[in-house]
């Protein structure tokens, strides 16, 4: 009501003076003024509460550049709502998406306090983070790019939201978002607060199945081409987990234990998408971020450079192995099973995550895979 009162007050003072000009800037401050209020005030829609911000007004009318640089500006305001953490209203759909990651997340924590695994995150004095944290400041993204779970497509969107896709290398920055190093860029608790931190998981088979068939099959990381050309597909996988998987510390991070190299425990994601349903988990991505003028680009299946299922591949080659050599699998990627949830090869919901209580011994996961 005041600001209603002053905005006639001084109206009416402008008008005196002929000047439309002043006008129409004084009454987008007055706009610019109501809109910061609402952003720190919680308004119910319906049964939801979203935070109404000045960003997001901006992101969604403004044709003007200036207001699109002001809206992207790293200095303005967010504030992320955990509860919704939305700038638009989400569908139902979408809802329950983030209420189902939501939960995998508190199961994630719960299994890592059952390990005795630290889930605390110190803004002020932490030196553990990410092995790789993209940021794109403009859209609010950190995303935690853990290899073999869509990573070089998801840095590909990110090519995409600045208008470049076919010149760009998805490996390198080239501008298009910025890698966080140190730890400095966490300390400011209120900035840090405002991205949606975003990360992918996968079952370990497949992911150690797609590690396999890209760097071995089509570029011979592990195997050489010309041993490799004496051997069948299922032979190179089986000398790949023999020679690969038992050593005490894997520095491919194409192999390396997704839990310990993307400090699952720890690090505060908003957002956890399963791999195995990536293509719903995007839409919930884009719609929390207000990038859904943008397509995200196909997976591989998507493109028809694939022609077989998850299924295909893990039979062929998984479960070509002998016993022992599935162990070095379980043995390697135990705590990926236990911390994350995933179930096991020949389980019937294969390769999807696993709702029981997924912390189980390491004898428990052998004899599972081999009841006999």
């Amino acid at each position: 009501l005041l600001i209603t009162i002053k905005f006639e007050e001084e109206n009416r003072s402008m008008a005196s003076y002929g000047s439309k000009r002043s006008a129409a800037l004084f009454f987008l401050l007055v706009l610019t003024g109501i809109l910061i209020f609402c952003s720190t005030n919680k308004v119910g829609v319906g049964d939801q509460k979203i935070t109404l911000e000045l960003v997001s007004f901006f992101q969604k009318t403004s044709t003007s550049n200036q207001l699109q640089d002001v809206s992207f500006s790293n200095k303005t305001p967010i504030t992320f709502n955990r509860d919704y953490p939305t700038y638009l209203t989400l569908s139902p759909k979408n809802q329950l998406l983030l209420k189902k990651s939501q939960k995998i997340l508190a199961r994630i924590k719960d299994n890592c306090r059952k390990l005795n695994i630290s889930t605390k995150w110190d803004y002020e004095d932490n030196f553990s983070k990410p092995r790789l944290l993209l940021v794109k400041p403009e859209h609010h993204i950190m995303y935690g790019s853990n290899p073999k779970t869509g990573s070089t497509s998801f840095k590909k969107f990110l090519f995409i939201l600045d208008g470049d896709y076919k010149t760009a290398n998805p490996h390198l920055p080239h501008g298009h978002y910025k890698i966080v190093r140190g730890t400095n860029f966490f300390r400011n608790k209120e900035h840090f607060d405002g991205y949606v931190k975003i990360l992918s998981i996968r079952n370990p088979i497949t992911r150690l199945l797609s590690a396999f068939r890209n760097k071995q099959l089509r570029k011979f990381w592990y195997i050489k081409e010309e041993v490799a050309s004496k051997m069948t597909e299922s032979e190179q996988f089986a000398r790949v987990v023999r020679k690969r998987l038992t050593k005490p510390h894997i520095a491919d991070v194409h192999l390396m234990p997704q839990w310990q190299q993307m400090d699952i425990c720890s690090f505060p994601y908003d957002v956890v998408m399963q791999f195995e349903e990536a293509s719903q988990y995007i839409s919930l991505v884009q719609h929390l971020t207000n990038t859904t003028h943008v397509e995200f680009p196909g997976s591989r299946v998507e493109k028809g450079k694939d022609t077989h299922d998850t299924m295909y591949y893990a039979n062929q080659y998984f479960g070509a192995l002998t016993p022992k050599e599935k162990a070095i699998v379980y043995k390697q990627y135990e705590m990926d099973f236990k911390v994350l949830g995933y179930t096991r090869y020949g389980e019937e919901t294969f390769p999807y995550l696993s709702f029981q209580d997924s912390v189980k011994t390491q004898n428990e996961i052998y004899e599972t895979d081999n009841p006999s």
